[in-house]
């Protein structure tokens, strides 16, 4: 099986900002990693700042695809900032933490045929 990762906010640089940075869900890197997945045949995970068209922060998000670039994961951080009182400038993700290798277990489980 063939899978690459990328780091944390790849596209942008880290940043604490994370509401300035993001994108939203089908956004031009999101198409982009869609793309290189299927163009390459790999399973791919990476980080990038998201937010949907309804929200006004942004999340620090990890996007996994399979060989044919398919979204099977969308994995925001629940606590984005060890300052947890930083709610002005990021929010937490609606599922419970996973660590990244049981994010990419639970995503290419299916991909791994």
């Amino acid at each position: 099986m063939r899978y690459r990762g990328l780091p944390e906010m790849f596209a942008t640089g880290f940043s604490m900002n994370v509401t300035a940075l993001a994108e939203e869900e089908n956004g031009e890197t999101s198409l982009l990693l869609s793309g290189l997945a299927r163009e390459y045949g790999l399973n791919l995970i990476a980080g990038l700042a998201m937010k949907r068209a309804d929200e006004s922060k942004g999340r620090n998000s990890a996007l996994a695809y399979d060989r044919s670039g398919r979204l099977l994961a969308n994995y925001s951080k629940q606590y984005p900032s060890p300052l947890r009182e930083r709610t002005d400038i990021t929010q937490p993700g609606p599922t419970p933490f996973f660590s990244a290798s049981m994010i990419c277990r639970q995503a290419f489980s299916s991909a791994m045929t």
